[in-house]
């Protein structure tokens, strides 16, 4: 699974929308980002009230499956 955006990069994102009157689209295309991971982003501060990275279980704590 890839990295998750920075949070640096998830503010202006937002903020290039938000304050600077940007369309999705075009502050997808200026971040060289799909447009999913701001419509997440947005979906999560309405949600939450934040926009910080979810914190992931390691590889270790995730059980073992066995046959």
């Amino acid at each position: 699974m890839p990295k998750p955006y920075s949070s640096d990069l998830r503010q202006k994102g937002m903020q290039a929308i938000e304050m600077d009157g940007l369309k999705k689209n075009e502050a997808s295309q200026l971040f060289e980002i799909s447009r999913n991971p701001i419509n997440l982003w947005f979906k999560r501060r309405d949600k939450t009230g934040d926009i910080k990275v979810k914190a992931r279980a390691s590889s270790s704590q995730q059980p073992k499956i066995r046959d």
